[in-house]
């Protein structure tokens, strides 16, 4: 969220973006395509790129190859362009009463958010009171083995990684992989 955020905050300005940056608003221009289109794909096919040499690909690619486009572009329309709005109007006729009005604005859409993440825990809290004792311990029951099984889970595809990469090793140690497979030691040992 971080990330994409700041992507999109010092793209607005349209003062100059890096190469990567720079792509998906040509493709989106050129093309009459979604800025969040553009970028999904450019992200994509820079995923399977890395994939094809051999590149580290992590769940976090993953992420940001899907999300990265669409996050911008909320990014984009929520604070980005009005921000580059108002600094436009406001560098026209400077004034306090400007500025007031802003931070007022700002004060009163950081209540409204607040008062919404308040009421949204408060009918959570009030839907969970609602509960028999005998459904609120099933619930923690459920939870609990729903916690042990992908723990479990977890811990079968631990150990089948862990063998994976102690075959690999093996082989590159007997010389059995080309110099341009073998696995970088560093990356899997910290795994």
């Amino acid at each position: 969220m971080v990330f994409t955020a700041g992507s999109s905050l010092y793209m607005a300005p349209s003062l100059g973006v890096a190469p990567y940056d720079a792509i998906a608003p040509i493709i989106s221009t050129r093309f009459h395509i979604k800025y969040k289109t553009a970028r999904v794909g450019q992200d994509v096919c820079f995923l399977v790129a890395a994939l094809i040499a051999g590149g580290p690909i992590g769940f976090a690619s993953i992420v940001v190859a899907f999300f990265a486009g669409p996050l911008i572009s909320y990014w984009d329309r929520s604070i980005s362009t009005p921000t580059m709005d108002y600094i436009n109007d406001f560098s026209e006729q400077p004034s306090f009463k400007s500025l007031a009005n802003v931070v007022s604005s700002a004060t009163k859409s950081g209540y409204n958010s607040l008062s919404n993440a308040y009421n949204s825990t408060l009918d959570f809290q009030m839907h969970l009171a609602g509960y028999t004792n005998q459904k609120l311990l099933k619930k923690i029951q459920d939870t609990e083995h729903n916690m042990k099984e992908s723990q479990r889970a977890y811990n079968e595809y631990r150990t089948k990684y862990r063998m994976l990469i102690a075959e690999l090793v093996k082989r590159d140690k007997d010389g059995e992989l080309p110099k341009n497979n073998r696995p970088s030691t560093a990356n899997n040992s910290q795994k």
